[in-house]
């Protein structure tokens, strides 16, 4: 028993010998099973990520906007140093190894690394600019509001083809004591524009689901504020 357990692990440590050799000859397959590795234990560890975010913020509102910033960058960050170093440049760097002509495959490294960098950069430009879109794509029930000294963020969860839950919370740069007063009357101010809307929006339902009641045109007395909204929306989207 223990002379084939002994064989067992001298097999292990042969193979993983063979596999070195393989890798310091600058072999693609033992690279690309390398690197295919890393990404399974990257990934095995994003995991592990998450179960500890899980227990450190749980599933409230914080989470879903960490998720929200986090989505962007950790797709630029797969997208170019995760599937084009994999397939573009490993393999062009172990051939380079394989027929001893270290010094060009550096070279080959710089050409590359020159072109990503500059990718990059073109990649966060856009991003930059394209980010209120991507949001609103990406996060359609995710909202925020940005004011002096503080934030409110707001995530609709529909329930119910008639009726959702709202989410609030609201972040604030300065925590001291002495501005707590300051803070309440804020958040109070946002709840007693809230209660009015969760008013219009129940009152609009409760129409809309009466017999005596269809959609149609906008009333001229009780909805002015909407019928303007549209019309300039109208305008500008007839630019």
């Amino acid at each position: 028993m223990l002379r084939t357990q002994g064989s067992q692990n001298g097999g292990y440590i042969a193979g993983v010998q063979t596999f070195m050799k393989k890798l310091g000859r600058g072999d693609v397959g033992a690279a690309a099973i390398l690197v295919a590795g890393g990404i399974l234990v990257s990934r095995l560890l994003g995991i592990v990520r998450d179960m500890i975010f899980a227990w450190m913020l749980g599933a409230d509102g914080i989470t879903d906007e960490y998720v929200a910033a986090f989505r962007i960058p950790d797709f630029a960050n797969y997208l170019l140093a995760g599937g084009f170093l994999t397939i573009t440049f490993i393999p062009i760097f172990a051939r380079y190894l394989a027929d001893d002509d270290e010094d060009a495959g550096w070279e080959g490294f710089t050409a590359i690394v020159r072109w990503l960098a500059v990718g990059i950069a073109a990649l966060i430009a856009l991003a930059w600019v394209a980010t209120p879109s991507l949001i609103d794509w990406l996060y359609p029930n995710f909202m925020f509001n940005v004011y002096e000294g503080y934030m409110d963020t707001h995530i609709v969860l529909p329930v119910g083809v008639d009726r959702c839950s709202v989410i609030f919370d609201f972040f604030f740069a300065d925590k001291e004591a002495a501005t707590a007063d300051a803070r309440n009357g804020s958040i109070a101010v946002a709840d007693h524009i809230q209660d009015e809307d969760i008013e219009i929006c129940e009152s609009v339902q409760r129409g809309i689901a009466s017999r005596a009641y269809d959609t149609g045109r906008l009333s001229v007395h009780r909805e002015a504020g909407e019928h303007l909204f549209h019309r300039l929306l109208y305008a500008d989207l007839r630019r």
